[in-house]
């Protein structure tokens, strides 16, 4: 299983949420509880979709 930081890079070299990375997200954010450094993460991802710079496949 992917670590949130390597989901994270890969979403952010492609510019897109593919079906397998999404997945992999979704499994991860059901599975545990995140530090405050994962939440930020998050964030930023969450910036960048609404932004447009992240596309969801």
């Amino acid at each position: 299983m992917l670590t949130l930081l390597d989901i994270i890079q890969e979403i952010a070299r492609l510019g897109k949420i593919t079906p397998e990375l999404g997945q992999e997200l979704d499994i991860l954010l059901w599975s545990r509880s995140f530090d405050d450094s994962e939440i930020s993460i998050l964030r930023q991802l969450d910036q960048w979709i609404s932004s447009g710079l992240v596309q969801v496949d």
